[in-house]
């Protein structure tokens, strides 16, 4: 039991030598968080988005906001169930983020069949929002360029955030802050209801 003790109490000093040189801007002190825990926390972010590669992308995104906001970090306890913490909320978030953006694009995708063809009939989608493809392209139109592009490909082409980002040439954060704000522009313009 003394050493359990013993072990434990080095742990949580070494986790808090680590967590002040990650303050003070120690790129070693970086690596050795990444060499530590990486391959944790996807293995945990793997089984709530059921994606390796999504999974690689969204703990990149939690160690670069690691980085980012090193100067602010306060971690209680030990840094591996901070970073744990992190990662797991960062794919709860993705997981809700696609979630929206799939009742999107189905809606989306039910307001382009044409009337009477048997689909979705006693549910028509024309019915319900019957200015939902005009105020879509008016709600496109007013974005900027580069917003308009990524929501277009996201929603009407479908390709996911990392296959737009290599497309257009950019960072996947930039990719999903587009498509974040893109949404919030589409739900203001559309006063979609709760269930899109």
């Amino acid at each position: 039991m003394i050493v359990s003790e013993r072990v434990r109490d080095e742990k949580r000093e070494d986790s808090a030598a680590l967590v002040a040189a990650l303050r003070a801007g120690d790129p070693a002190a970086f690596e050795t968080l990444f060499a530590r825990h990486v391959e944790q926390l996807q293995r945990v972010v793997f089984g709530v988005v059921k994606s390796r590669e999504t999974a690689a992308e969204l703990v990149h995104d939690v160690y670069l906001t690691l980085w980012n906001t090193r100067d602010r970090l306060v971690v209680h306890g030990d840094v591996r169930g901070y970073m744990v913490r992190a990662a797991r909320n960062r794919a709860l978030d993705w997981v809700a983020r696609e979630t929206l953006h799939r009742r999107w694009a189905e809606s989306v995708h039910r307001d382009d069949l044409p009337h009477g063809t048997g689909e979705n009939d006693d549910n028509d989608e024309h019915e319900r929002h019957p200015g939902l493809r005009a105020a879509l392209a008016a709600a496109l139109a007013d974005m900027p360029a580069r917003q308009r592009e990524v929501c277009r490909l996201r929603w009407q082409e479908g390709i996911g955030p990392s296959a737009i980002a290599e497309r257009l040439g950019v960072a996947v954060k930039t990719v999903e802050t587009q498509i974040h704000r893109g949404l919030l522009l589409l739900r203001a313009r559309l006063k979609a209801p709760e269930g899109i």
